[in-house]
Parts: C-alpha cells; structure tokens; sequence
C-alpha cells in the first residue's frame, strides 16, 4: 500500500517538489484517514506555480502570520485551518438494496 501511495503521488508531482518530507507522515497509511484528491486539483495547484507546500511544526501564530519550529516564518493575509474534517461515507452516494434506502448508520457493519 505504502509502495503505491508512493508511486501515486510522485508521477503527480512538479519536478521542484520533492515527495519527502512532504508526503512522508510519520504514520503509516492505514493508521489514519487518508485525504485524497479525486480529479487532482491540489496537484493541478502545485504544477501551475501559483501555490507552495510547506511541511514543519507551527511555533506561534500571530496576526500576520505563522513561525515555524524551523524558525522559518510564513506571511499571511489568512489563515485555514486544517481541523474539522468532515469525511462523508461513500460520498452521498444513495444505496438501495432490494428496493429499499439503506441507511448506514442504522446498520452494524
């Protein structure tokens, strides 16, 4: 699995961004949810130069910005978090079975 996330993700990539440490998370992929890009988009971003990856820790933030453990320092007009991911199972998609909604959370699975 690790091996094909990899190679996923690498033939995405522009040549000026490396896949370590960026895509390297400390965890292993079945460990936690995996945030996908399903038409590419964030990879779209990369490619076209109008958008940076940054990977480190947050030391502070303030009102113009963010300081990284690395005491690098990244300028802000605003700030998105990354908390509160709603993840939604099978994508709205509408199961029926034998004629009948099935509704997933009524169910022990």
């Amino acid at each position: 699995m690790k091996r094909f996330l990899r190679k996923s993700t690498e033939s995405q990539l522009p040549p000026n961004v490396p896949f370590d440490p960026h895509f390297v998370p400390d965890y292993n992929p079945w460990d936690q949810r995996k945030c996908i890009t399903p038409q590419g988009d964030f990879f779209d971003a990369l490619r076209s130069g109008k958008s940076d990856i940054v990977t480190d820790h947050t030391e502070t933030v303030d009102k113009t910005g963010i300081k990284l453990k690395s005491d690098t320092r990244l300028d802000a007009d605003i700030i998105i978090t990354a908390t509160g991911l709603k993840m939604l199972l099978f994508g709205k998609v509408r199961i029926v079975v034998d004629g009948k909604p099935l509704h997933h959370a009524d169910k022990f699975v």
